[in-house]
């Protein structure tokens, strides 16, 4: 059984559920820098309004091309729209994920999120959206083949677009009831709906649904064997529709393109429209479009004479088929809308019944009005007792509970007062150490040695500003890494006294804070790589560029330290320097995996991955 793109919830959707502000999304659905850019809007919007409207383009944009990722954006809403507690984003939110269910194939979790939609528009009175879903339930009894039921349905919602003048989603859902004749058998009265839907679609100029009523007029003429007026409504149909916005309905007119050919006896063009239909349908899974393909597809074969193909395709066809539908599925879905049908019915009982009790309760007051007078007066002392003790033990409850707080707050406070002076006494600490060797190193004479102890005291350094960044921050357990290093690159600049112009430090660094068990090890290794790029590849005059990168790829980390300088010697690569195992020793303990590329003239490169590192 075939559905147009109107069945779950119809184009008019597009508009009323995601505002028409959403209609330059459906243009560029594919296009991943839009998907980038809705992101960042989601990231930077100011309110749970803001983001709840940006994750719903992100639904409407995936809908109809990946179901899968639509409803992850659908998911997210629902979840917010529970936290605001805003009851028509809840309404709405699970509008969007029946219709991700539906889009993917689902049918009956749509049908249970749009009675769970429709219980809350009916608390809310809206109207609108109360038609919105009355069509969706609609498509639900459409597959079961309920025919009175869906014109019943659809008719509903009919008229509460008709009481609104929303003329757009009248004719979607004129376009609907035109569905329902046509499954039935009734082409002629499916025609003139469907010529009707068509006709306030031209006068609306929406090309898109004016593409959707001439796909289903386009088998209505294949039905009645007018090939060629069919394959005109066709292409004018592929005409007007963006494939982007929407591969179902592409996929669903080449089927049609294919059967009008096939017909023709054009078996080459009918066999291209097909396999397209199929290839297209299963890319996005419209599992609706690749059934009716695999069966237009084997009634080719059959039609050809390759009776073998024909039974294989067939097969598939089956079996795409049944994990569409199947009779288990049939009695969910029947049993949820009985189940809507029954609580409705007892609601409108019930509300019957409490208005003739509250009639005969009237009545009988005035006798009684005395009596509960009294009753009422000794029940509102007993309550105001009952409320009055209440009120004083949760008075003393608040008490006790605010002074247990205050003391976790004083001990907590009493707590970080402490780690920052640890923290702030190993900074201390390190600087005399650092002082310490800045001293002996004022009376060694050897060159070696005072370059060894400058390292030292770098490396003393890189080490201290992270004890200084944790106890100048609120964050006791982590650093900002893009502070930290701008600091250390500065100090080494400093320290090897590089002039103005002469190296120019370029600085790629994420926006991460660590621990400290990682950060110690990694500003070691960024102060060596550093320290050799500054004293080794620019020898004399020569002027270049130093690179550091630091990026977070999934849970790892991206270091990368590049230079344009005069390169490592063949010579000098193979010498095992203590600058060398340092990096070595502290790369096994981030268990990091690192190499150096360098040429001669040419620069020198340092790439290491560190894995699944701790962030605070």
């Amino acid at each position: 059984m075939r559905f147009s793109r109107f069945s779950p919830f119809l184009y008019k959707g597009i508009y009323s559920l995601f505002l028409a502000a959403m209609a330059s999304v459906a243009l560029h659905a594919q296009n991943q820098q839009l998907e980038d850019s809705l992101l960042l809007q989601l990231r930077l919007a100011p309110d749970d309004t803001s983001r709840l409207n940006q994750l719903g383009k992100l639904v409407q944009m995936h809908l109809w091309a990946d179901a899968e990722k639509a409803l992850v954006y659908a998911f997210q809403a629902d979840s917010l729209a529970q936290e605001t507690g805003i009851p028509e984003e809840m309404a709405r939110t699970k509008n969007y994920i029946g219709m991700c269910y539906y889009t993917g194939g689902k049918t009956e979790k749509a049908i249970e999120y749009y009675l769970l939609s429709l219980e809350q528009y009916e608390a809310l009175h809206d109207t609108l959206y109360i038609g919105i879903l009355y069509n969706n339930i609609a498509a639900g009894y459409q597959l079961r083949e309920k025919h009175d039921e869906t014109l019943d349905y659809y008719r509903k919602a009919l008229s509460f677009f008709e009481q609104k003048k929303d003329l757009l989603w009248a004719a979607n859902v004129t376009n609907n009831i035109a569905n329902v004749y046509f499954f039935e058998g009734n082409l002629m009265k499916a025609r003139d709906h469907y010529q009707r839907a068509y006709e306030r679609f031209v006068e609306l100029k929406d090309t898109t649904a004016q593409a959707y009523a001439l796909k289903n007029m386009c088998n209505i003429y294949i039905k009645w064997r007018e090939l060629p007026k069919a394959i005109d409504m066709a292409k004018q149909a592929l005409a007007l529709i963006d494939p982007a916005f929407d591969p179902r309905t592409v996929a669903g007119l080449k089927r049609s393109l294919g059967e009008a050919y096939l017909l023709q006896g054009k078996h080459a063009r009918a066999k291209a429209c097909l396999d397209e239909a199929l290839s297209q349908s299963r890319t996005y899974l419209a599992r609706e479009e690749e059934k009716a393909a695999l069966e237009t597809l084997s009634l080719y074969y059959e039609t050809t004479g390759d009776h073998r193909r024909a039974l294989e395709v067939y097969k598939a066809f089956a079996s795409v088929k049944d994990s569409i539908f199947n009779q288990a599925k049939d009695q969910a879905m029947l049993e949820m809308l009985t189940r809507y049908e029954t609580e409705k019915k007892d609601r409108e009982i019930s509300l019957l019944s409490t208005e003739k009790e509250i009639n005969t309760l009237r009545l009988q007051q005035a006798q009684r009005q005395k009596a509960f007078f009294a009753i009422g007066a000794l029940l509102l002392a007993a309550v105001a007792s009952s409320l009055f003790f209440l009120y004083r033990l949760k008075q003393k409850t608040t008490r006790e509970l605010q002074q247990k707080n205050r003391v976790i707050a004083a001990n907590l406070a009493e707590k970080e007062t402490l780690l920052k002076e640890i923290h702030h006494r190993v900074k201390n600490n390190l600087q005399i150490v650092s002082s310490l060797l800045r001293l002996q190193a004022r009376h060694v004479d050897d060159a070696a040695a005072q370059e060894a102890l400058r390292e030292g005291q770098s490396r003393i350094r890189s080490m201290s500003l992270i004890h200084q960044n944790l106890y100048q921050e609120d964050n006791l357990i982590g650093v900002n890494v893009r502070d930290y290093l701008s600091k250390l690159t500065e100090s080494l600049f400093y320290s090897y006294n590089i002039k103005p112009g002469k190296v120019h430090l370029q600085l790629d660094i994420d926006e991460l804070v660590l621990d400290v068990d990682t950060l110690i090890p990694l500003g070691l290794i960024i102060n060596e790589l550093l320290t050799n790029a500054l004293k080794y590849a620019f020898p004399g005059e020569r002027c270049g560029d130093v690179n550091l990168k630091l990026k977070a790829v999934g849970p790892q980390l991206l270091l990368e330290i590049g230079d344009n300088g005069v390169g490592i010697t063949a010579e000098a690569g193979r010498q095992n320097t203590f600058g060398r195992q340092l990096v070595h020793t502290f790369a096994q303990k981030l268990s990091a995996e690192w190499n150096i590329e360098s040429q001669e003239q040419d620069g020198t490169q340092v790439r290491m991955l560190i894995p699944k590192q701790k962030r605070a």
